[in-house]
């Protein structure tokens, strides 16, 4: 299975997780007392507001958050299978060195804690709305628009989390290993067209080696961009359309940059 088809399953996990959780708070907000058209503070609707606020995070676990997370940690295993069956297909080692097993761990265990910290502060900020609520005089349908827009903006989070974690971990460990292996040449791969980067645009279609594009990482445009993200791991930078390549000997190939 592709990269592209690993994120898109996992982000339609957190997709379904949060529009759960909002049928859920519509539900549970459904319930609550109305005078007038606007929400009051009496002793159910403050009961029902503390008790929502202290199991947000409990639900949002039961709507799915949790699953969506082992969905990804399971992407990246399949991420891993690839490069190795990639590499045996190379006729180079089938397994992990320990750096680069050692990477994959570190990313991956990263990669969970960014999404707990988001799956925290969408808990937090869907709580804020409803302590606002807690005061009376709020329109039902308001509230409930208001949670929908945080949710809209929290999985949105999550969604972009998967994005650069699979992509730049399936990069930037698929380099490291092929590299231990021995590989000196990538091909920089993928489509030059109207769309690419002027820094793409020098490489595609070349060979190259991480210290080459190390070596150039700040020209043609690319300056200033995130300068902690190593070019193997980001190439022309965010959601960049190339790959690079193994290749055994030079494959025929021109040395990059070539334009």
């Amino acid at each position: 299975m592709s990269t592209e088809a690993i994120e898109r399953r996992v982000q339609a996990s957190f997709a379904q997780t949060f529009r759960a959780l909002e049928r859920r708070l519509i539900a549970l907000l459904d319930e609550l007392h109305e005078q007038d058209g606007l929400l009051v503070s009496d002793q159910f609707n403050l009961a029902r507001l503390d008790k929502t606020i202290r199991l947000l995070r409990v639900d949002l676990s039961a709507a799915g958050y949790d699953s969506a997370i082992q969905d990804q940690l399971a992407g990246i295993e399949e991420i891993k299978d690839a490069i190795l069956a990639e590499s045996g297909k190379l006729n180079l080692p089938e397994e992990f060195g320990a750096e680069s097993e050692s990477m994959l761990s570190m990313l991956a265990q990263g990669a969970e804690e960014e999404l707990l910290t988001v799956a925290d502060a969408a808990a937090g900020a869907v709580a804020q709305a409803l302590r606002r609520a807690a005061v009376g005089g709020l329109k039902l349908t308001d509230l409930i628009l208001s949670i929908a827009a945080t949710l809209d903006i929290y999985e949105g989070q999550a969604k972009t989390l998967v994005t650069t974690t699979l992509h730049s971990l399936h990069s930037s460990v698929r380099v490291k290993h092929f590299t231990d292996a021995g590989v000196e040449w990538f091909l920089y791969a993928g489509p030059d067209d109207d769309v690419t980067r002027e820094w793409c645009s020098h490489f595609v279609g070349t060979r190259v080696t991480p210290a080459i594009l190390e070596e150039h990482a700040s020209e043609w445009g690319r300056e200033g961009k995130t300068p902690l993200r190593p070019v193997t791991s980001w190439r022309g930078g965010w959601n960049c359309r190339h790959e690079l390549i193994p290749l055994l000997g030079k494959g025929g190939y021109r040395e990059g940059p070539g334009k």
